[in-house]
């Protein structure tokens, strides 16, 4: 997934020694013997998942229940997972 976040979007890969999205999908394929028919619909699903998550964590907040001091500064990322979910979403299919 982090290959469709920001935080590795202007990253140099080969300098961090980082395998780039395709090269890591072939990895992960020849070790576990597996193919990975369209990585969209994975990335749309985790995205779905994230935004949910991040949801939820805006809800503790508003009611007061948030465990970590931090979790107000998440208040605004499940807008952030939308647009991305729904491009991925499309590539893989949905109308």
């Amino acid at each position: 997934m982090q290959w469709t976040m920001p935080g590795l979007a202007n990253a140099d890969l080969k300098a961090l020694n980082i395998p780039s999205q395709d090269e890591a999908a072939q990895i992960y394929c020849k070790v576990t013997g597996m193919t990975v028919p369209d990585l969209n619909w994975y990335f749309s699903y985790n995205l779905f998942r994230l935004a949910g998550i991040t949801q939820g964590i805006a809800g503790r907040v508003r009611d007061g229940t948030a465990a970590n001091a931090k979790a107000s500064s998440r208040r605004s990322a499940p807008c952030r997972c939308r647009r991305p979910h729904g491009d991925y979403a499309q590539k893989a299919g949905a109308t």
